[in-house]
């Protein structure tokens, strides 16, 4: 089984640049060679997009569109509150545990929990002689990876805008 992780394409206000979208057609006749069989898609609409275009090239009749795939919130500004400066100070600990009374966002052990659920519905759905589609985001490529390799070791692996990255398994 190959799972192939596609980084959205270069967005503005969630939407697809044309530098975006170019980017995104050049990516999509590379993956051409593996025999992409399904698609599966954040319901952002920059992955959305991103997965339409590579679609139509593959020439793949549906994606399947979920919402578990979700970035993980961020801060659009710096952290003006004590609660949003604690949810970034561990925004990368595994073991936070954010306060519901005081709450600013997904935690870290949540997001990968999310994740994990959606990564074995596919993996269960995805016969081993087919490569799968994910188009999410960079967030999801540390998650997918700690998934993979079954590490409690969390990495950051941000990969650029209309990249991807391959798993054997």
């Amino acid at each position: 089984m190959r799972l192939i992780l596609l980084r959205h394409g270069e967005h503005d206000k969630d939407h697809l640049t044309l530098e975006g979208e170019k980017n995104v057609k050049s990516i999509a006749k590379q993956l051409k060679e593996f025999n992409v069989a399904k698609i599966y898609s954040s319901s952002a609409n920059r992955c959305v997009e991103t997965a339409e275009i590579v679609q139509k090239l593959l020439k793949i009749s549906k994606i399947n569109v979920k919402k578990q795939l979700k970035e993980r919130f961020q801060l659009t500004h710096l952290p003006t509150t004590p609660a949003e400066q604690r949810w970034w100070d561990n925004y990368m600990n595994l073991n936070y545990v954010e306060p519901k009374n005081d709450r600013v966002g997904e935690t870290l052990n949540e997001f990968i929990t999310r994740n994990y659920k959606v990564f074995d519905e596919i993996i269960k759905k995805t016969k081993a002689d087919e490569s799968v589609l994910i188009v999410a985001h960079s967030a999801t490529t540390y998650a997918l990876t700690s998934y993979i390799y079954k590490s409690t070791e969390v990495q950051w692996m941000k990969i650029g805008n209309a990249n991807f990255i391959m798993f054997e398994i």
